[in-house]
């Protein structure tokens, strides 16, 4: 600790706490800054390494080209939502005016979980989100939409797989 001189006279001034505070203040700004972003790194590195284990991993096979295949893992959310993880190969680019769509069906009924796209042939990621009712539903398809606004799975399946 170093020793503060005293003014010899009465005519200098004690510096008031207040410039003391206001010469402090542009350190803390950036070091409150600093754990700020620290704690959000962490809390994201941790909620993302967090993951519940699949409930249910579907083998998609093709129905039109041979050389398509995936796999669909379903993961329980806390908000009741599976999250719908699907790792897709070799899936080709939906044709012109029209994008892929993932559905859970039984019988004739069906609920959808998403909609997406593929750049070019290879891997293809998707995380798609579905409502809990989505778990009574035993069969999982991706079909091929036309981008005619039209909300019902086209006839135009590419891959299929069933809940195990």
């Amino acid at each position: 600790m170093r020793a503060e001189k005293l003014p010899s006279s009465t005519n200098e001034e004690l510096p008031s706490s207040r410039d003391s505070r206001s010469k402090n203040l542009p350190l803390l700004v950036p070091g409150v800054a600093a754990a700020a972003l620290v704690a959000v790194v962490a809390l994201g590195i941790f909620f993302g390494l967090h993951t519940e284990p699949p409930v249910a991993t579907i083998q998609l096979t093709p129905v039109e080209k041979e050389n398509y295949w995936g796999v669909a893992e379903l993961h329980p959310q806390p908000s009741g939502n599976q999250q719908v993880e699907l790792k897709l190969n070799n899936l080709d680019e939906p044709g012109p005016d029209s994008y892929y769509e993932a559905w859970f069906s039984s019988g004739e009924e069906y609920i959808g979980a998403g909609t997406f796209t593929v750049t070019d042939s290879g891997q293809t990621d998707v995380v798609l989100t579905a409502p809990p009712q989505a778990r009574d539903y035993p069969t999982f398809l991706v079909t091929e939409q036309p981008a005619t606004g039209d909300t019902a799975p086209s006839n135009k399946v590419v891959l299929k797989g069933e809940v195990q």
